[in-house]
């Protein structure tokens, strides 16, 4: 029997009425599919003893999310003084294992640097539409229209909404005067 293990170069030999060639053309199937199995029972022996701590996984959302929106205060030159120091923080605590510590500072720099682009952009809105004449009967009906939405995003302190907002007037604005 082993002789024909090894001269069909399979461990099971053929069944019965079958040349041995069938079994030969399997072979690489059943290597692949126990290839398979072993590498699935690895990553999962891997997973079980390298269990990742739910407050790291969050510790690190929130440090990621802090440091992509500081990042884009610090680019429109808006930073506030303190936020550096508390975004700082929390990437010292998330290195030093504390998790809670890290979420908390990285919260703390992420509504900061939250508040000052939208204190940004509701300044440079309040700006913009100080520029536009007071007298709104030169404006169609569409740009008036545009103007109270501005100004309501502005009451609302929707700095980046008001901004954009302004940002379509200045930009459409020979498009809005061309229409009756």
């Amino acid at each position: 029997m082993l002789k024909i293990a090894i001269r069909t170069g399979c461990l099971l030999p053929g069944p019965p009425g079958h040349s041995s060639g069938t079994f030969k053309a399997r072979y690489p199937a059943f290597l692949i599919l126990a290839f398979l199995l072993s590498a699935c029972s690895t990553v999962s022996l891997t997973l079980q003893r390298e269990s990742v701590n739910p407050d790291q996984l969050s510790a690190n959302h929130w440090v990621s999310e802090a440091r992509d929106t500081v990042t884009e205060a610090r680019h429109l030159r808006v930073l506030w003084r303190d936020t550096e120091s508390h975004f700082s923080k929390a990437k010292n605590s998330l290195a030093n294992g504390k998790y809670q510590a890290a979420i908390n500072n990285a919260q703390l720099a992420l509504d900061e640097a939250r508040l000052a682009i939208n204190q940004s952009y509701l300044e440079r809105a309040k700006s913009g539409i100080q520029q536009l004449d007071s007298n709104t009967q030169r404006y169609n009906s569409t740009q008036r229209k545009l103007i109270e939405i501005i100004q309501r995003e502005i009451r609302l302190k929707k700095g980046q909404s008001a901004y954009r907002h302004l940002m379509d007037f200045f930009n459409n604005e020979t498009k809005y005067k061309n229409d009756p």
